[in-house]
């Protein structure tokens, strides 16, 4: 078992390894709409897109297509032909600059030929976000970047109550896309003195900047849009992607020596990603050996407390009389149909048993928190990308891909990831556990 504990875990830092160094495939749509022919000419979007895809090209983004006043007709084709650049794509990004405006609960981009005389053309005239978000989709990572908060230009002669950009583009929360907004709700961006907005300048420095995470990458422009403009406008960011750093422009290398062999691939991965993927090797094996195992590598780490619990737990069933055999996990009741092969949790391939998932009805049952109340926080974490492995979703997350290659059923699928309303519902429940719970929890 030790050993078996010990193979998940280099063959997870062997896959965090090569994705670190590989060259990765980058691709950028970027659009600036800015003469409206119904409503107020935009002045800086054309200068704000221009320094961002010279920024991503040198970021290494290999495929940059910049667009200028989309009309509907065209804004649609130009996601649609995005849509396919980016399947396979490492990473996906899509930057928008324009008129944009949030009604019935959803938020849209403006046309440069949109005329909206009512809030109920937007469907008919206006490009839904979650068109964008499909667009990059098919890439492992995903990013869109929204400079569209500026004043509803055509809210005057509405007569339904929809509330317009000057209040703030809605929230999108999505899971394993970044969505990064010029301005929080309330506010409105600022155009600056010069040829470029605050944002934009911002984003175009911190795009292409060595060692900087894409995890961070939001916070470090709020930090200098808020400088910039003395604390009158603070970029908001909606993050749901993996904790595994990911860096836009590869990591610095510091001098060796001339002599000095080349470091392993392990020494770029920090402690608490070790940690984090030895704990996830011991609840994989779900044993006293695995437990022992993980706290043997790192008898002081985040979970040490959460080990020697279920050691503790597993020797207390052992010990106790058995009236009756145990319960036993049910069977995941969703399995893809292009996928069926896939076994399910609970039996065995080739003699070997098959791992059980954390929750294995969570595609077929709306849960409730008390579901989840007993799960620490990378349990969580795992059990709502099962929802995800179930669709065959190609995470961009070393230590998931690792942790779900295990699993027989598991086969990666390059279609569009759809989820059931149930599992919505589902996603958000662990998403909302996993910030009240916080990490090491």
């Amino acid at each position: 078992m030790i050993r078996i504990v010990r193979v998940l875990l280099v063959v997870a830092l062997s896959a965090y390894a090569a994705s670190a160094t590989a060259a990765n495939r980058k691709v950028a749509l970027i659009i600036a709409n800015a003469s409206y022919s119904n409503a107020t000419s935009l002045t800086n979007p054309p200068n704000d897109a221009r320094i961002i895809a010279a920024s991503a090209r040198k970021a290494g983004f290999e495929t940059v297509t910049l667009a200028n006043d989309l009309p509907l007709a065209g804004f649609q084709r130009a996601l649609r032909d995005f849509r396919d650049k980016a399947s396979g794509a490492d990473v996906a990004m899509v930057y928008y600059a324009g008129h944009g405006i949030e009604g019935s609960g959803k938020n849209w981009l403006i046309p440069v030929d949109a005329a909206l005389k009512s809030d109920l053309d937007l469907p008919y005239e206006a490009i839904d976000l979650d068109r964008v978000l499909e667009s990059v989709s098919g890439a492992q990572v995903r990013m869109i970047v929204l400079d569209a908060c500026r004043n509803n230009p055509f809210g005057r002669s509405w007569k339904s109550g929809t509330r317009a950009v000057s209040r703030g583009l809605g929230g999108a929360e999505i899971d394993d896309v970044l969505v990064i907004y010029a301005a929080a709700p309330g506010q409105t961006a600022s155009d600056g003195d010069g040829a470029n907005s605050p944002f934009a300048t911002s984003l175009a420095r911190r795009l292409s900047e060595p060692d900087l995470a894409l995890q961070l990458l939001g916070g470090t422009v709020r930090d200098d849009v808020l400088k910039a403009t003395g604390g009158t406008q603070r970029p908001f960011v909606s993050a749901s992607i993996t904790g595994t750093p990911v860096y836009l422009v590869p990591r610095s290398v510091a001098p060796v020596a001339v002599a000095a062999a080349p470091p392993a691939p392990a020494a770029t991965i920090d402690a608490a990603t070790l940690d984090a993927l030895a704990w996830q090797g011991a609840l994989g094996a779900n044993s006293i050996d695995g437990f022992r195992e993980y706290l043997r590598q790192s008898p002081d780490g985040r979970f040490a407390t959460l080990a020697k619990q279920n050691i503790t737990r597993i020797e207390g069933t052992r010990a106790a009389p058995v009236t009756q055999a145990p319960a036993q996990r049910p069977a995941p009741s969703y399995v893809p149909q292009q996928s069926t092969s896939r076994a399910p949790s609970g039996s065995s391939v080739a003699g070997q048993s098959v791992p059980a998932l954390i929750i294995a009805d969570s595609s077929s049952r709306r849960l409730t928190r008390a579901d989840v109340l007993s799960l620490s926080t990378v349990q969580l974490r795992i059990a709502r990308n099962e929802i995800f492995a179930r669709h065959g979703f190609n995470f961009a997350s070393p230590d998931l891909r690792a942790y779900f290659a295990r699993f027989p059923w598991y086969r990666v699928s390059n279609g569009e990831i759809r989820l059931t309303e149930i599992e919505q519902a589902n996603v958000r429940l662990f998403q909302q556990a996993e910030r009240a719970r916080g990490p090491g929890q």
